[in-house]
């Protein structure tokens, strides 16, 4: 939509608008607040914001709940430990700590599992350099789900960009 008011000759009065728009719910769910259109351009946005809070309430050891990646540590039961999750942490001088959700609503649970699969795939793939490691972890993205449609994606990444993929083997 941007690209087309600007193509238009929208200039910065489109740039605003869809900074208005982009603004108004961005991290809405997690802050519980739409963001007011006077702090277009005088507060912070979105991770902007969110790390500007973090660090206000890890210097000033507040307590306040931030959403945020941490290791699980038992909030999200069903997931390891160790296992990167994003939930609300009171933030203080001792760094997040993450506080329990609960269980996975039923609706949402198998597409969650979906997507930490791929993310892990992703990460072993990254750090072992496998090509094989990478096709699975394209074949667990829940836009994609299927090993063939992964390796047929994987291979036309090798050939469009080998200098930034020259690590899978």
């Amino acid at each position: 939509r941007l690209a087309e008011e600007l193509s238009h000759g929208g200039g910065l009065a489109a740039y605003e608008a869809y900074l208005r728009r982009r603004h108004a719910s961005y991290f809405q769910l997690e802050t519980g607040r739409a963001r007011p259109p006077e702090e277009l351009y005088s507060a912070a946005a979105g991770y902007d914001r969110i790390a500007l809070a973090v660090l206000t309430a890890l210097h000033g050891d507040t307590g306040e709940v931030i959403t945020v990646d941490v290791k699980n540590q038992g909030a999200l039961p069903g997931y390891d430990q160790e296992t990167t999750v994003e939930v609300p942490c009171a933030i203080g001088a001792g760094g997040p700590q993450p506080l329990g959700v609960g269980p996975v609503p039923a609706s949402v649970a198998a597409l969650l599992r979906r997507v930490k699969d791929y993310e892990e795939w992703t990460a072993r793939a990254a750090l072992d350099g496998s090509k094989d490691a990478a096709a699975r972890a394209l074949s667990l993205n829940p836009l994609i789900e299927s090993r063939p449609l992964a390796e047929e994606l994987l291979a036309h990444f090798l050939r469009l960009h080998p200098q930034l993929l020259a690590y899978l083997r």
